[in-house]
């Protein structure tokens, strides 16, 4: 591959590797259209100012069925990282922690499907995690030019626009913003308000002991021991 989108936690891993080369945003002229703030914090995030642009971003916050929020079972149903999607859409669960991106998805699918189920997303006020997708490109990529004049291609304001206005996610773009659909560009969980933008947050990214120490916890959480 030439250009590939991982996740800002993934491209950081990849890097310590060497897995991913350096981007040189001299080459890409539309790099001027990134919003500082959100490409400062997925840099961050990644402790890494080389990495990639940031493609995409959202949070992690709760998704909730309004028919069924009042009747929050007293305990935990499962933990997955994707099969809330389609439950959450389906009316099988209430509540689930999710990530923006995949709480949108499930809200589409209840009202694609017409079943009644109205999905919303909501950021705690205490704040959260923020998760980045971004353009990158591998040390081993063959056509590093078209790799490049495909980036700036996608930071066009107007191809940014039209990737959210399809998607439903917020753009690192900030140039972008003047022809995204106003609906999407109010919404609160898509695009924070500044006020809720203060208590967003980025968690660098673990070393590779670190990393195991929470792979411990995290598997034993899971498994209830």
């Amino acid at each position: 591959y030439d250009l590939v989108v991982p996740t800002a936690d993934f491209l950081a891993r990849g890097r310590q590797s060497g897995v991913y080369a350096d981007m040189d945003y001299s080459r890409i002229a539309n790099a001027k259209n990134q919003n500082p703030q959100v490409q400062s914090l997925a840099n961050k995030q990644m402790q890494d100012d080389k990495a990639g642009l940031v493609y995409m971003w959202g949070t992690t916050g709760i998704a909730y069925n309004e028919k069924k929020i009042n009747k929050v079972r007293p305990h935990l149903r499962y933990i997955h990282s994707s099969q809330s999607i389609n439950d959450m859409a389906n009316g099988d669960i209430c509540a689930a922690i999710m990530w923006s991106g995949d709480a949108f998805q499930a809200a589409a699918r209840a009202e694609e499907a017409n079943n009644g189920h109205v999905i919303n997303y909501y950021i705690p006020s205490e704040g959260t995690n923020m998760w980045f997708d971004m353009m990158a490109i591998p040390a081993d990529a063959k056509n590093v030019d078209n790799a490049y004049r495909f980036i700036d291609y996608m930071m066009r304001a107007d191809v940014a626009a039209n990737n959210v206005n399809y998607v439903w996610y917020a753009s690192g773009n900030e140039a972008a913003e003047a022809k995204i659909d106003p609906e999407i560009l109010s919404h609160p969980g898509i695009y924070p308000s500044k006020e809720t933008r203060k208590n967003l947050f980025v968690t660098p990214v673990y070393d590779a002991a670190l990393d195991r120490i929470v792979n411990r916890v995290w598997s034993r959480f899971t498994s209830g021991s």
